[in-house]
Parts: C-alpha cells; sequence; structure tokens
C-alpha cells in the first residue's frame, strides 16, 4: 500500500514485494507496505527479483532496500518473514540522510545487516515486535560521524544469534524497551551492544542471555555509559583480549558511565576481570548501582561480580544490593582499586 503517492490514491495487491517498493519508491517519499505473506530472497538477487535498477527503484547491492533521502517508509511485516538466509550479503535496509524507517510486527532472518547506514545524518529506526534473527554482521549498523545524529527504538523486539548492535554517533539517542538479546556475538567487544560514544542509552525490561564479546570486554553491553532498569543478564561472557590491558572484563557490562536499577545478574563470566559489571577507566563519571541482584559469576582474575576502577573525579555507589555465590581469584563480590593509574 502507498500512503500517499502522486494522485492522493492507495494502491493494494502488488504481484511481488519487488514490485511494491519500486513503485512506492517512485511515487512518494511516504509510503507504507504490508506483506500478505512470507518472502524469501534470492540466492543472487536478493529481494530484487525483477532485476529492477537499482537507482531508480530503490534497491541496494544485493537485492536489499534502498531508503532514500528524506524518506519515511512504514514496513508491516503483518507476522510475516523476510527471510534473507540464501544471501549472506544483503543489507535489508540501507538509510541515507533523513531517512526514518518503522518496521513492526513479524521477522527479519540472515542477510549481511538487517540495518544499516554509514556516515549520515538524522536517520531514525523503530523497530516494535520485530524478530531479527542469524545475520552474518551487525543485526544493526549506525556507523555514522560523531557528531551525527540518529534514533534507535526498540520496543517488544527479539534479537538473536546476531552480530552486535553498534552506534557510534555522540548525539544519538536510543530506547530499548521490553525486548531479548539472546546469543548475539562480537569478534570484539560488546556482545550485544557497542555503544562507544553516545549518552545514556536506555535499557528497560529487557532480558540479555548468552550473548558474547570474543575479544574484548561487555558480553552484553560495551558503552560509553549506559542505564538499565529491571533488566536481566544470564551467562553473557566476555573473553580474550588485550585491550585495556585485559584478557576480557566485565561478563555481562562494560562501561566509564553507568546506573543500574532493580537489575539481575546471574552465570555472567569472564577469563579475567568483572565477571559481571567492569566500571571502566575515565574520570567525572558517575556509577550507580542500587537494588541488583548478583548470583553466581565468576572472573577468573578480580571482581568475581563487580570491579571498581577507583578514580579521582568519579563518583561510585552500590546501595541495597545482593551478592551471593560469586567468585574469582581475589575480590569474589566486589574489587574496587585504582587500576588505570589515575
Amino acid at each position: 500500500e502507498i500512503l500517499t503517492p502522486v494522485g492522493g490514491k492507495c494502491v493494494k495487491g502488488f504481484h511481488t514485494l519487488a514490485e511494491a517498493w519500486a513503485q512506492s519508491f517512485k511515487a512518494s517519499t511516504r509510503y507504507v507496505i504490508t506483506l500478505n505473506g512470507d518472502v524469501k530472497a534470492d540466492a543472487n538477487k536478493g529481494f530484487n527479483i525483477d532485476n529492477l535498477s537499482d537507482t531508480n527503484y530503490g534497491f541496494c547491492n544485493y537485492g536489499g532496500f534502498h531508503v532514500d533521502l528524506g524518506r519515511t517508509v512504514r514496513f508491516d511485516l503483518n507476522g510475516h518473514t523476510l527471510d534473507c538466509s540464501a544471501n549472506k550479503n544483503t543489507i535489508i535496509f540501507a538509510m541515507n540522510d533523513r531517512a526514518n524507517i518503522v518496521v513492526t510486527n513479524g521477522t527479519i532472518i540472515g542477510g549481511s545487516v538487517a540495518f544499516d547506514e554509514i556516515n549520515r545524518d538524522l536517520n531514525s529506526v523503530t523497530l516494535r515486535s520485530v524478530t531479527i534473527r542469524n545475520t552474518a554482521n551487525a543485526a544493526i549498523n549506525l556507523n555514522t560521524g560523531s557528531t551525527k545524529s540518529q534514533w534507535l527504538v526498540m520496543d517488544k523486539c527479539k534479537v538473536e544469534n546476531c552480530g552486535r548492535i553498534q552506534v557510534f554517533s555522540n548525539t544519538a539517542n536510543i530506547k530499548v524497551t521490553n525486548s531479548t538479546f539472546t546469543n548475539n556475538r562480537s569478534g570484539l567487544t560488546g556482545g550485544a551492544f557497542y555503544l562507544p560514544s553516545i549518552n545514556y542509552p536506555t535499557f528497560e525490561n529487557c532480558p540479555f542471555k548468552g550473548n558474547k564479546a570474543m575479544q574484548g570486554c561487555g558480553g552484553a553491553i560495551d558503552a560509553k555509559s549506559v542505564i538499565c532498569k529491571n533488566c536481566t543478564f544470564e551467562n553473557n561472557t566476555s573473553e580474550n583480549s588485550n585491550q585495556y590491558g585485559t584478557k576480557g572484563a566485565g561478563g555481562a557490562i562494560a562501561a566509564n558511565a553507568l546506573k543500574l536499577y532493580d537489575c539481575t545478574f546471574t552465570g555472567n563470566s569472564t577469563n579475567d576481570q568483572a565477571g559481571a559489571v567492569w566500571c571502566c577507566c575515565g574520570k567525572n563519571y558517575t556509577q550507580i548501582i542500587e537494588r541488583c541482584t548478583f548470583d553466581n559469576n565468576s572472573s577468573k582474575n578480580v571482581g568475581g561480580a563487580v570491579r571498581i576502577d577507583l578514580i579521582d573525579g568519579n563518583s561510585h555507589s552500590i546501595k541495597n544490593c545482593t551478592f551471593t555465590n560469586n567468585t574469582s581469584g581475589r575480590g569474589a563480590a566486589v574489587l574496587v582499586e585504582n587500576f588505570c593509574g589515575h
């Protein structure tokens, strides 16, 4: 369905998704596409099974969808699946400047990246009741310049067996609610999320389970700063890195600044330090952990549950928390020390 096409008509009943996308792209900068069945990508053509022009009809290399300059697209999966498991090169949705995309109510499988943009500005991605599964690379990659703005909103979503979600802008706005992240991985840091520059992305009512940072910190989340409310972290791991002088730190979370409220950390681990949470190096940061439960987390070296790097100018607070059965070579529950030399 084209929401506001030239001529003001709604058009329904396209024969293929490629036809619907191409005609919508040509007719309007604002449109809604609603699936009436599952769609599988071709191993060579991706979703562009009609071999339409990439430039003229809004397709990307390998048959993904290009959300071009200033466009607003709502993609209602309508309970169905976009299956790109046959083509690991397809970027399913690629975004340009001032592009806005809303995807709802269904499943995206495979491809290279589900949502991608590089060095663009003022883009927004909103996902509601969407499952992303088995991407070859990042589930979401907002890889813009550090001063560019993006918005990422996720509610009632699932991300499973994917590469990490990564956002690089220091002016991005991220809010994730009621969403689960399971068995995602990074070859570097941040098994589910890597957010190196953002000021306080927010996670609320989100379970993280079985995520892994294979060469660094933050088995679930590696961030400059983060707020987590009523989230659970279970069996996340970080390992095998010399980054920051460690061999894996923060089995669940690694962050310079953090505010954790009413969260549960169970069975997270690292082969060096901070089995669950690492409050990392850096000056003038606030680190708050309140009403959280830490059980059965482990690190081989120091800080079985939590490690705090004691640095002048930082504010540290742990209140009304419970620690049970955490293990480490030193500081089974919490280790606080001057690690970074400040």
